[in-house]
């Protein structure tokens, strides 16, 4: 497998994060979001690597590239990333707003 598709809410937080990372070092930014699309591609072609969380919502599955959670998951056929979050955000309160 190795389709992936992104939520309206996943694309903000790339969106965000490359603006941010993009104030300080537009390069930076690049290579980053970059080697993120690189993680999701992995994540992707083996999604059942990745531990089932049902303390925050059933069938999510959670990785990290750097210090950001890559919040996804998958239903047989394709991944769907929910959410790109920083891990110093509470991503109990945000996991829990998912639907």
């Amino acid at each position: 497998m190795t389709g992936y598709t992104f939520r309206q809410d996943a694309r903000d937080d790339l969106r965000e994060i490359a603006l941010y990372i993009g104030q300080e070092d537009p390069d930076r930014a690049e290579k980053f979001i970059g080697d993120l699309f690189t993680r999701i591609t992995q994540v992707a072609e083996n999604p059942r690597l990745y531990r089932s969380r049902f303390e925050w919502n059933p069938g999510v599955r959670i990785t990290r590239h750097g210090r950001y959670y890559i919040v996804f998951h998958s239903n047989g056929d394709a991944v769907e990333i929910l959410r790109v979050i920083h891990t110093s955000r509470d991503i109990g309160t945000i996991l829990e707003e998912l639907e």
